[in-house]
């Protein structure tokens, strides 16, 4: 008899070796991964169709290091960029890792598989693409409204954290990912308005680097705070966590601008502004 012939069907016998039900339970996800892969197929296609002689060049002629440091030394020196790259940065923290928190309240607490976790996920991609529409609505973008929007998306995680059962979940879940992508495009923009065209690549190297850092040193502390104390206590942390650090930044928000500055020209305190289709106005500060 052929190995495949007496072999148990998935889920079912328990006299399979710990090798072989590994192997299976591998097996499982194995459509949802090359349906993944299959998505990134148009922006890969997109970016082989960029016309490279249409590009501006820019001076490659200091090393990668020299570049970081320009960009580190500039940000660090300029309130109104090292602001918003604190505020995603302490928010990252655990909002980057919502999947983790997701995926352990669908097992412990719904008490449902792999469905379960998909329609959490999908619900908080329906407040992810409702946040941004609005956030193209938006004609500007200041210290007050990023601060305002952090404060709701905190209050939004301690509510998903206290709700009492699954619909009550799904409708904080809702303004979680709204909120979430309002406030990364308020804050990405405000930042790349406000750096200098020639620091301006430097500069969101730095954003990029605190925004993906600190979700990945958060994913281990989230982790363990799921499992010791439960998802509740992981969306309850990145609330909490996310309040105390408006708290902190709001005080120390830099000052309004007394003169008008263009976006690119890195005017210290003035608070970039996002285009409209009407026009583009002029700074607006706290």
């Amino acid at each position: 008899m052929s190995p495949s012939c007496g072999r148990p069907a998935l889920g079912g016998s328990s006299t399979r070796s710990p090798g072989a039900r590994l192997r299976a339970k591998m097996a499982m996800p194995r459509p949802a991964f090359t349906v993944n892969a299959l998505t990134y197929a148009a922006p890969i296609g997109a970016l082989l169709l960029i016309r490279s002689g249409d590009l501006h060049g820019s001076d490659v002629s200091f090393t990668s290091a020299r570049r970081l440091r320009d960009g580190l030394r500039h940000t660090a020196r300029e309130r109104h960029l090292l602001w918003p790259i604190l505020l995603v940065g302490a928010f990252g923290f655990f909002t980057v890792n919502l999947p983790v928190t997701l995926a352990s309240y669908a097992q412990s607490v719904l008490h449902t598989d792999a469905g379960g976790y998909g329609l959490l996920s999908a619900t908080t991609a329906v407040g992810a693409l409702a946040g941004a529409l609005l956030a193209a609505q938006r004609t500007h973008s200041t210290h007050r409204a990023m601060s305002a929007t952090a404060a709701s998306l905190a209050l939004a995680y301690v509510g998903a954290a206290c709700a009492p059962g699954p619909g009550w979940l799904v409708a904080f879940l809702i303004p979680v990912g709204a909120l979430t992508t309002l406030l990364n495009t308020s804050t990405n923009t405000a930042v790349q308005l406000g750096a200098p065209d020639a620091l301006r690549g430097r500069v969101m190297g730095v954003y990029v680097l605190v925004f993906v850092g600190s979700g990945a040193l958060g994913g281990p502390v989230l982790g363990a705070v799921n499992e010791a104390f439960g998802p509740r206590a992981g969306l309850c942390a990145a609330g909490v966590t996310g309040a105390l650090a408006v708290c902190a930044l709001w005080f120390t928000r830099p000052a309004p601008a007394h003169a008008p500055a263009t976006p690119g020209s890195g005017h210290r305190g003035a608070t970039p502004v996002v285009g409209h289709r009407r026009g583009v106005r002029g700074p607006k500060t706290t």
